[in-house]
């Protein structure tokens, strides 16, 4: 597998606490990776220190072999990264088609040039995150979970190598928690992506991830196979508790 992104020695620092501790990682193309960890572990910092939101006080991150420590939001999604939120981020005020309408316009102006994946459009996001029946629905009016498939949806409209998903099945069902990170997976592995995406369902974490990195307290305590991580002793007193999580794969 070629590696697609590598985070190297990144260090945060929030006046005296040290949200990142020369952090060390790397994902590659078609893997799909959880980021678990207790709260205040530095994993939403991680986060945006990759997606741009922060930049790295020291160390580097590397995006399909291009250093883009201090590029901003809008050149990493032009070259090919998604994010979605906790707090969803979708126009309340517009229907599901008009959010995604927008989500394409941008990105179209991004590479004017560029001919666009037919998967690219507003009809094929629809189908593909299951919103086709929901397309004139106004956000606002969205069921929860409706609204977290319109926020990967928007994601998605970048056609990204590498998608960011915080907390993607926060505050849904288990039915619709599954679902949405079975869609994640497969649209990764349809289509060479990599999925990095932190959850607080072990269950969830332990079902769909081809691998597991462990942070607490800024520093990377385990990284590996879901069967390796579950019995990390490092891992099981810092967060799991003191029992191995029991996987269900689906």
């Amino acid at each position: 597998m070629s590696v697609l992104l590598k985070v190297m020695g990144v260090k945060m620092t929030f006046g005296g606490v040290q949200a990142l501790k020369s952090v060390d990682l790397e994902l590659n193309a078609g893997e799909i990776v959880a980021l678990i960890g207790p709260n205040g572990a530095g994993k939403s910092t991680l986060f945006n220190v990759i997606n741009g939101q922060l930049f790295a006080q020291s160390g580097k991150v590397i995006f399909n072999g291009r250093d883009i420590t201090r590029l901003s939001i809008e050149k990493r999604a032009a070259l090919g990264m998604g994010r979605t939120f906790q707090v969803v981020q979708v126009f309340s005020s517009m229907t599901v088609q008009e959010n995604l309408e927008v989500a394409l316009y941008a990105y179209r102006r991004l590479h004017p040039a560029k001919q666009l994946n037919p998967h690219a459009s507003v009809s094929s996001l629809l189908e593909l995150t299951g919103l086709k029946t929901l397309a004139d629905c106004s956000a606002q009016t969205l069921a929860y979970a409706d609204m977290k498939r319109l926020d990967f949806a928007l994601a998605l409209a970048c056609e990204p190598k590498l998608l960011l998903l915080d907390e993607p099945a926060a505050g849904v069902g288990e039915e619709q928690r599954h679902t949405l990170i079975k869609m994640a997976r497969e649209i990764a592995c349809k289509h060479h992506a990599a999925v990095l995406f932190t959850e607080h369902s072990m269950d969830t974490v332990f079902s769909y991830a081809d691998r597991i990195i462990v942070l607490d307290r800024g520093k990377i305590i385990a990284n590996g196979p879901p069967k390796e991580v579950q019995y990390d002793p490092l891992v099981i007193r810092a967060y799991l508790g003191s029992e191995p999580v029991t996987m269900s794969i689906p």
